[in-house]
């Protein structure tokens, strides 16, 4: 699948032992801060913890050159990092925008108001899963040079 159109996410976790290490135990938080400035100077948005999201479609290419570019600005990075993985963002929905109550009925083919967006979002997130899997499959089976 090419997946040069579509948005890119990036989310990354640090051993702690090693940030500890290297900023020294109370300024550990400098680490991600750092990280964020490099990639929202970069294009990226901060979605959530240590997840950045792409604000425009980016290649694989670029997504490449972000991260060589940013471990040169930052070489304390792949030292410290257990796993960097980048995700393609197809889609994005916010799931608080559905209530409660129509949340009970997500595995029904559509809601109880008849909108059909159950099983859009049912549909959804297999699709989600089923991607999660693959990568998994994909890293497990020797792409450790892509997983830091």
């Amino acid at each position: 699948m090419d997946t040069d159109g579509f948005r890119k996410a990036i989310h990354f976790d640090l051993d702690t032992a090693t940030v500890e290490a290297t900023f020294g135990k109370k300024n550990t938080s400098m680490a991600y801060r750092k990280i964020r400035k490099f990639l929202e100077s970069k294009g990226f948005a901060h979605s959530q913890y240590s997840g950045y999201m792409s604000l425009r479609p980016m290649s694989n290419l670029e997504v490449y050159r972000t991260y060589d570019m940013m471990k040169e600005a930052l070489p304390w990075l792949e030292p410290c990092a257990q796993k960097i993985h980048v995700l393609v963002v197809a889609d994005e929905f916010d799931l608080l925008g559905f209530s409660h109550e129509e949340n009970e009925d997500i595995e029904s083919p559509a809601r109880k108001t008849g909108s059909g967006r159950g099983k859009l979002l049912k549909e959804k997130s297999t699709k989600a899963k089923e991607a999660s899997k693959r990568l998994d499959r994909k890293f497990d089976s020797g792409h450790d040079d892509i997983e830091r």
